[in-house]
């Protein structure tokens, strides 16, 4: 039997229990929330941890392979420079060395003593010649004001002296070969053949040989071989028709120049002497020898290697600098 204590107290219980059990899911719920975001939180430190520890390594990685690559260079480049003196040194005791002796002009034939000191063979010894049109600076003292053409015949005229002097090249000037238009000079190579060595152009070591040529001198297309439809290279033309082919476009003077050349027994070119570097008088000059006697020199090409030795005086920094050969440093720094 219910009393009226009983059924009151009884809705309040279940009340209760009701109330305990949802305060119970409520906290439970919250402490499953914090614990997902603090998981998340931990695994994200995590994660920066790892890709920050994997960044330090490949920048180590990387430091170590460029210290490697450093010094891998370094020998390289040591190992390179101790080949090229080795190179150097061996090719020295193989080259040829051509020494010019004498060379004089005879009409338009060149003749030349040469001698090979070297101790390896010269093969293709021949000689380089060339010309370009120059410019003439005239005045009446040393080192004066350029005159006029009218100046330098009233000069003439009186019978006094004048002093000239090959200022440049005129490698811009237009010059026409014939029916060719638009030339320009350039180099040839005369061979001197040794009848020694069956007629080539051969020179033994510690040999010594006279050799007599009519140097022959060459234009070329300005825009090229293949664009001119000229064909084949020309064949060159002797001091006569170049004489000619100045005259055809008003040139008054010319530089000329001549070099003594060769190669060694791998094809390599070996520096010579030059010589016989004058201005041509192109209306009075009709021969090499006239302008040999002429002996209006000039310095308008490029000082090579075997004339410096001629200067006996150079400077300390230029000749450091130079091609003279020396052993590369144990440990370069």
């Amino acid at each position: 039997m219910c009393t009226k204590n009983s059924c009151d107290t009884s809705p309040r219980q279940d009340r209760s229990k009701f109330a305990n059990r949802a305060g119970s899911d409520c906290s439970q719920n919250v402490i499953e929330r914090w614990l997902r975001v603090s998981l998340t939180v931990d695994l994200g430190g995590i994660g920066t941890l790892v890709v920050a520890a994997f960044t330090a390594l490949l920048a180590l990685a990387t430091f170590f392979m460029a210290r490697a690559t450093y010094k891998l260079v370094a020998e390289g480049q040591q190992q390179r420079k101790l080949l090229l003196y080795q190179t150097s040194a061996m090719r020295s005791q193989l080259d040829p060395l051509v020494k010019l002796y004498d060379w004089t002009f005879k009409e338009n034939n060149l003749t030349i003593e040469l001698e090979n000191l070297g101790t390896g063979r010269a093969f293709w010894v021949g000689v380089t010649s060339w010309f370009d049109p120059c410019i003439l600076r005239v005045s009446a003292v040393d080192e004066g004001r350029a005159l006029t053409g009218n100046e330098i015949k009233d000069l003439a005229a009186k019978g006094k002296k004048a002093w000239a002097e090959a200022v440049s090249l005129d490698t811009t000037k237009r010059l026409d070969y014939k029916d060719r238009r638009d030339v320009r000079t350039a180099r040839m190579v005369s061979l001197l053949l040794n009848d020694r060595q069956g007629n080539e152009p051969i020179l033994d070591a510690k040999e010594r040989r006279v050799f007599t040529i009519e140097p022959h001198f060459v234009i070329q297309p300005r825009a090229g071989w293949r664009s001119s439809g000229w064909g084949w290279p020309f064949g060159g033309m002797p001091f006569n028709e170049m004489r000619d082919f100045l005259q055809s476009n008003h040139v008054r003077f010319a530089a000329i120049g001549f070099h003594v050349v060769c190669r060694n027994s791998i094809d390599d070119n070996v520096e010579g002497e030059s010589f016989g570097y004058f201005v041509m008088f192109v209306s009075e000059d009709s021969t090499l020898e006239l302008v040999q006697r002429r002996a209006f020199s000039h310095s308008l090409a490029t000082m090579g290697e075997r004339e410096l030795s001629k200067l006996r005086y150079i400077d300390e920094d230029f000749y450091l600098k130079g091609r003279v050969p020396k052993p590369p440093q144990e440990n370069p720094r």
